[in-house]
């Protein structure tokens, strides 16, 4: 019997006018082609550890999102509305920005260029808790905090490599190009602690700070009367949309009816590790 070896699959295919193939062939190339539909099938940006419970989803964006998920080194074109977990890296290209809302309401805005890590985030609202640290590696990030949890060792923390703001509940924008850092409480209600060189300034409605490494902040400003530099951070992470009413899980819900609607069956068989090397 002739055949012909497919490199393609790594395995011998008879060439027309031979003999059938044993079972155990066939079935062999059925499995490949199974695998390889489910992979074709599954969407970009798949493939963080299914064991990892997701923290929010990915609402809003525009432009280039690539994430990187904890233990890999390639990144992923983000897509709406993707999962974020736990040590996740979302990058933003130029001209591209995007919205992460987490579960416990949330309202994470990325600027261009920026480099993001959700360093913690931690949610229970049965003892009243949310502890949320992230990194912001280069660039602009704009959160809407909107609510206080009362419970023990709340808090919401965004670091840079020079600095550190954290606040309970109110809107504000940091920024950073690695050697200095600013913060802007843009919101109406509210405090910004705004930490650099082992010094604290407090940040109160419509005020804004700027600190070099290693040094104090400066004295807070009226935004109103803010420098060039610093109006075009805040305005930076602008992303003029709909406002999302709902709350976190009502928005996850919508996204995950309209992705059954609209989805075959087999799109939403998460990716096994092998597909996910394939989707490299």
């Amino acid at each position: 019997m002739v055949h012909r070896h497919d490199a393609w699959f790594g395995m011998t295919i008879p060439q027309k006018g031979t003999a059938i193939p044993r079972l155990g062939s066939i079935r062999t190339f059925v499995g490949w082609m199974g695998g390889l539909m489910i992979l074709l099938a599954t969407p970009p940006g798949w493939g963080h550890d299914a064991s990892v419970i997701p923290v929010g989803h990915i609402t809003a964006m525009q432009g280039r999102i690539m994430v990187v998920h904890s233990g890999e080194t390639q990144p992923l074109r983000a897509n709406i509305p993707d999962e974020v977990v736990p040590h996740d890296v979302i990058h933003s290209a130029a001209k591209a920005r995007s919205k992460i809302l987490f579960e416990d309401d949330t309202l994470l805005t990325i600027g261009e260029n920026s480099m993001v890590e959700i360093e913690e985030h931690t949610y229970d609202s049965s003892v009243d808790t949310r502890s949320v640290a992230l990194t912001l590696k280069k660039g602009k990030v704009r959160a809407l905090v909107g609510r206080i949890f009362g419970g023990k060792g709340s808090k919401f923390i965004v670091r840079t490599p020079t600095a550190f703001a954290a606040s309970q509940g109110t809107y504000f924008v940091v920024w950073t190009d690695g050697v200095m850092s600013g913060v802007a409480n843009i919101g109406t209600t509210g405090q910004v602690f705004f930490t650099s060189g082992g010094r604290t300034v407090t940040l109160n409605p419509q005020h804004f700070s700027v600190a070099v490494d290693h040094v104090a902040p400066a004295a807070p400003g009226l935004l109103v009367w803010a420098p060039a530099d610093v109006s075009q951070a805040v305005a930076s992470t602008e992303f003029k949309e709909a406002f999302v009413a709902e709350s976190a899980k009502d928005v996850l819900r919508n996204f995950d009816q309209r992705r059954e609607s609209s989805i075959p069956v087999q799109r939403i068989v998460p990716a096994t590790i092998f597909q996910r090397r394939l989707i490299r």
